[in-house]
Order: structure tokens, then sequence, then C-alpha cells
């Protein structure tokens, strides 16, 4: 499955285990939890395929890697592939491996045209083929406003800023929506960096890994008002002294917001 046009915009503007020993005079009571070990092997070394394409000249991408058993932690890449993009018209357009498991257009001019439908072909080193269904490529949407809404709480973790954004969609062009954000922002260290005297601002730049989707299909206007899209608490040195977002709006056709959407249940509901 692979999505979709975007729009860009910017603005600046334990899991906990709790483990419980109740005594009652000479009584204990406790909790025994034994090792479970599930029978997956059919599942390890499958290929993954994470793709994107989008409106935007040379932003395709394909990020190829296999699964792993549930207790290693390390990912697997997958070079040396051939990896192609097929319009509706039979029109392949090659990728290049440019690092490990990723690959992109060759054609660095090259852009999708909105409207036509286009799939992903990928045959590996060692013979297996991969093909997706053809998808269309949805007209993008633009992102009327971005803006924040101070929160005041009870406690630093329900205080601080709402970010919230707007859609008016005016021209009613589609439903289906998903969006990533890059942060960035700048904050102080108590002690001068030894490699430039003097130096104590820095500036970190993260992209969370959150699922963010929405569909307005049910919307009698299919426009989007006062959306909140996340919050920022007050336990982060994210607002101290200067913070920008950077978010990305792709939409999805309804095949790749249902993907999307199966896929967020289930990381959810685990």
């Amino acid at each position: 499955m692979f999505v979709i046009s975007k729009i860009l915009k910017s603005k600046w503007p334990k899991f906990i285990l709790y483990m419980q020993l109740i005594c009652f005079g000479i009584f204990v009571f406790s909790t025994c939890i034994e090792p479970f070990k599930p029978d997956i092997d059919k599942y390890e070394s499958l290929l993954v395929v994470d793709a994107i394409i989008t409106s935007e000249g040379g932003s395709g991408h394909v990020i190829l890697s296999k699964t792993y058993p549930y207790d290693e932690t390390f990912t697997t890449y997958v070079d040396g592939a051939n990896v192609s993009l097929i319009n509706e018209d039979g029109m392949e357009y090659n990728f290049i491996n440019y690092k490990e498991g990723y690959y992109t257009i060759a054609d660095s001019s090259f852009e999708a045209i909105i409207g036509e439908d286009y799939k992903i072909r990928i045959e590996t080193t060692d013979g297996e083929i991969c093909e997706s269904t053809f998808e269309t490529l949805t007209e993008p949407v633009p992102i009327d406003s971005i803006y924040y809404q101070f929160i005041s709480g009870n406690d630093p973790k329900s205080k601080g800023l709402q970010i919230l954004m707007n859609i008016e969609n005016n021209e009613k062009k589609n439903v289906y929506f998903s969006w990533e954000y890059i942060e960035t922002w700048e904050f102080e260290v108590p002690y001068a960096s030894p490699y430039f005297e003097g130096l104590t601002t820095c500036y970190k730049t993260v992209k969370p890994a959150v699922f963010l989707i929405k569909s307005l299909k049910d919307y009698e206007n299919r426009q989007l008002l006062a959306y909140p899209l996340y919050f920022i608490d007050n336990t982060t040195n994210r607002l101290y002294i200067k913070y920008s977002v950077l978010i990305t709006q792709y939409t999805l056709s309804e095949s790749a917001y249902n993907f999307l959407k199966e896929l967020k249940e289930i990381n959810e509901e685990q």
C-alpha cells in the first residue's frame, strides 16, 4: 500500500510496572508471571515495504526491510532489489538503491500526475516478487491555518499548548487525510560545550512516530475546523525558548486510509 499527495505548511508559535505485595499477618500474596514465547517462526524474515509516492517532484521513496523475532531489536534492510513505479499506461520509472534499504526514483525531476493510477513492483535478489495494486494519486488539499491554544491544567502533564489546524476544503476535493510533523526547538544547557567556548544554546529536531489520520466522509461540509492535532505539555523543554513545527498533510485514497486505520488500531490495542 502506498500513498499520496501532500501539502506542506509550517508555523512557529513506562510503562510503569506496579508490583504489589500485600501482607496480612503471616500470609503473603504475590503474583507470578510465566514467560510465553509465541510460535511465529513462519512470520520471520518476511519482506516489509514502506513506500510513498506524492505529487511533489522527486519525493517518492521505498524502504525495504525484513521482519525479525519479537525479542530482537535490530532491523535488517534489503539492498540490491529492482524497484519500479508503473503507471496506468505501462510506463515504468526505476528506483536507485541510494543507501541501506532506501530507494528513490532515479529521475530526480519525476513528478507523479494527479488523477493517474500507479503501482509499485519489487523484485529482490533472491527472486521474491512483490507488486502492489494500482492506487490513484489524489489531489492535495491545502492546510488553511495552524495555531495553538494554551491549556491551563492542574498539573504539568495537563498544562501546555494544544496545536490546532483548520482545513476548509472548499472544493470538497478529498475526505481522507494523514499528517506527520517534525518539531524543532531551542534550549539552554547548564555547561558550555568543550569544543565551542561559551556555547550553551542547543537545538533539537525530532519526528514523532505517531499515527495521525482522519476521515471527513461523514462530515456534512467536509471541513475540519479547530482540529486538535497534538498536545505539548509542560514536562518537556520544548516551549522554554523557541519552538517550531513543520506539518506535512497527505490526502489518501480510501484503501490507503483503511490500511492505516487498521494498522493504527492494531498498534494501539497491543
